[in-house]
């Protein structure tokens, strides 16, 4: 488990690209610079002992939380544009490729997370259908587990305030859809969705 706090010196592979992304080691990383520090720094403050990672992208992001986090991580998508992760050193880590939706893969995830004691799951959902992703993804958790959705505002005014400052321009996620019982959000929420373009939640209740 790694509790140091990070930041942008400190993971030096990490530097922007553009106003809205950035790289790691030179890899797309669809997400702001200070949106991965933040995710590095929660997985290692929190016990989050296993990831999974729904839309894997380019890796970059997935780069960056193996070289950063302990993490066991499984990361899914349906396509392979990260093949240069099945050279990573890591040997608790699992590149899924095919459809996050599929019954195989759910039950491959079932299977991931059913025992996972002690420690806590955290959920990344970032595919193609987030909504329905994180609706899917939720039915996972145990009390105490994580799922945060990328792309999000909570609504339409909030996306305008985004959009109007100039920090994010994609808005595929809101609370209108997401199935929300039994989860909290985290307390720090509007500052994660506001910076980070994440929308935090914690397994509260059955």
């Amino acid at each position: 488990m790694r509790t140091e706090i990070l930041n942008i010196e400190s993971v030096k592979k990490l530097a922007p690209n553009g106003p809205y992304a950035s790289s790691y080691n030179g890899v797309i990383v669809q997400q702001r610079p200070d949106a991965v520090l933040f995710l590095i720094n929660f997985i290692n403050a929190n016990n989050i002992t296993h990831i999974v990672e729904v839309g894997t992208g380019y890796g970059g992001l997935t780069c960056a939380l193996l070289d950063h986090t302990c993490s066991s991580i499984i990361s899914i998508d349906i396509k392979d544009k990260a093949n240069h992760l099945r050279t990573h050193s890591r040997n608790n880590f699992t590149q899924i490729i095919a459809d996050c939706q599929s019954s195989r893969t759910l039950e491959e995830i079932n299977k991931y997370v059913v025992d996972v004691k002690p420690g806590n799951t955290l959920f990344l959902i970032d595919g193609g259908y987030k909504m329905q992703e994180f609706n899917i993804y939720s039915k996972f958790l145990k009390y105490g587990d994580y799922i945060f959705v990328h792309d999000f505002a909570p609504n339409k005014d909030a996306f305008e305030y985004l959009k109007t400052n100039n920090i994010w321009l994609w808005h595929e996620s809101n609370e209108s859809k997401l199935n929300l019982e039994g989860l909290e959000r985290l307390l720090f929420f509007d500052s994660n969705w506001k910076k980070y373009i994440w929308g935090t939640y914690q397994k509260t209740s059955n």
